[in-house]
């Protein structure tokens, strides 16, 4: 479908995109020419740009001294003041705010509350809020509270954070948005099968990499590559078919996800789908999935190919794995990435799901279903 320009009045609807420190604008330029990410732009929002006028948070230069005040200020308010304070000119001066997580979309309700005028339409979107929800003080709560409720809607990937925000914080308007990924560009030669290499990947603290070192002592077998910065994946115990490879291109890491015989996701208990693109971009390249069943992940993945198990079941992860590794690669493959490509989960598809809310709500309109269906977004 191609792009018509949404106007409020006589002009085009102004829409800011406020993202982390480090994701603006000049310093996503910088990761494209570096080949640190193929994305012309995070999450594909750029997309939006065929319906509204779309500007972006900028990443100022900092000083030692001022970048440990700012992340200091953020751990102790759970959100970047600092970040958006120098952000406030295109968050004041937009029509509709996009944020991608708690970090961003706080600290523009702050801004907005701070200012006290009349306020652009924010769209807030949570990620790792509601798994922290119970462990916060009282005060924290409550201000967070009152910050979600200056956003017009809140996002979330997973039903599981979307059914926990309307129980905590009433009286809002939450929906389900299903992430979407690009397919990653494996190299052509380096796709052939390895019938005996398995691949896990993820920097998230919910990833249960004690119950992957047990699943691969018993699976002596089969080679494993772990991809990760995480601390917690450095100072597990690894078995000696088990790599671990903290430095990896995004190349390599294609690479691995497209010849091996599974993308394996051991996650403890979450509510916000954690793995959702890992998931994706395996799917994508034709490689089944074997997931912890936690978080509202199993949204993501083709389950007549895809293998589910208990949270923390080494018998029943290690079974699994044997399974998918016996499926015919054409079908499974075939299989995979039809899901992909039809299912709604492209980063096409993702952030088409924003313009189309977005349009709702400048026009005033319900949210269209077709926000939170699994289905190609047009």
């Amino acid at each position: 479908m191609s792009a018509t320009s949404t106007v409020l009045g006589d002009a085009k609807v102004g829409v800011f995109v406020h993202l982390g420190y480090g994701l603006g604008r000049s310093s996503w330029s910088d990761r494209l020419a570096g080949g640190a990410t193929a994305d012309p732009s995070p999450y594909g929002y750029d997309i939006g740009s065929g319906w509204f006028d779309m500007k972006w948070s900028v990443d100022p230069s900092e000083r030692a001294l001022a970048k440990r005040f700012r992340r200091i200020l953020a751990r102790t308010l759970g959100f970047d003041l600092m970040h958006a304070w120098r952000n406030r000119a295109g968050i004041l001066g937009a029509d509709v705010i996009w944020t991608h997580t708690e970090v961003e979309h706080l600290a523009a309700a702050a801004i907005l509350a701070l200012h006290r005028r009349s306020a652009p339409i924010l769209i807030a979107q949570s990620v790792w809020l509601w798994d922290d929800w119970p462990r916060l003080s009282s005060p924290r709560r409550a201000l967070f509270a009152r910050l979600l409720r200056r956003a017009e809607i809140e996002l979330t990937h997973s039903r599981c954070n979307a059914e926990y925000s309307r129980s905590a914080v009433s009286g809002r308007s939450v929906e389900v948005i299903p992430f979407g990924t690009s397919r990653p560009a494996a190299s052509d030669s380096t796709t052939a099968p390895d019938t005996n290499l398995v691949v896990a990947a993820g920097n998230d603290r919910h990833r249960d990499w004690a119950t992957l070192a047990d699943v691969a002592r018993r699976l002596p077998q089969l080679n494993f590559i772990v991809y990760s910065r995480a601390q917690a994946a450095r100072e597990t115990c690894w078995p000696s078919n088990v790599s671990l490879n903290s430095d990896a291109s995004a190349q390599e890491i294609a690479n691995s996800y497209s010849r091996a015989v599974a993308v394996v996701l051991p996650l403890r208990p979450n509510m916000h789908a954690s793995g959702c693109t890992v998931a994706l971009e395996a799917q994508s390249l034709g490689t089944p999935v074997v997931f912890a069943d936690v978080g509202g992940l199993g949204d993501y993945v083709d389950d007549a190919i895809c293998e589910s198990v208990p949270a923390g079941d080494v018998e029943a992860f290690a079974q699994a794995i044997l399974r998918v590794a016996g499926l015919d690669r054409s079908v499974a493959r075939a299989s995979l990435t039809h899901h992909y490509e039809h299912s709604g989960l492209t980063q096409r598809d993702y952030a088409m799901r924003y313009v189309r809310l977005t349009e709702a709500l400048v026009a005033g309109r319900p949210v269209p279903c077709t926000v939170g269906a699994l289905k190609i977004v047009d």
